[in-house]
């Protein structure tokens, strides 16, 4: 299997999908040499951090529900910015 397969079979979304952007993020960040995304990802895996050592004491809260479903879109969407910027520049 080639590189190019590998990359448009979806796994980036997926990872996105089930609460890891940070591994898109880093990806990106490596392969395009760019600090934002680099940072990006450790924002993104602080917060996950945050999420998952504080969900035993705050799982039932609403606030920590929407902290937790604003995380997952914000991951979402930006996983779709950076990955239309990757495809742009390298795999057109």
């Amino acid at each position: 299997m080639n590189n190019s397969k590998f990359l448009s079979r979806g796994w980036w979304l997926f990872a996105a999908i089930m609460y890891f952007p940070f591994i898109v993020f880093f990806y990106m960040g490596k392969k395009m040499n760019s600090q934002f995304w680099k940072i990006c990802s450790g924002v993104f895996v602080v917060i996950c951090a945050i999420l998952l050592a504080l969900y035993n004491s705050f799982g039932n809260e609403i606030w920590f529900q929407c902290f937790a479903v604003s995380y997952w879109i914000i991951g979402i969407v930006l996983t779709l910015v950076a990955w239309n910027k990757y495809k742009k520049a390298f795999l057109s």
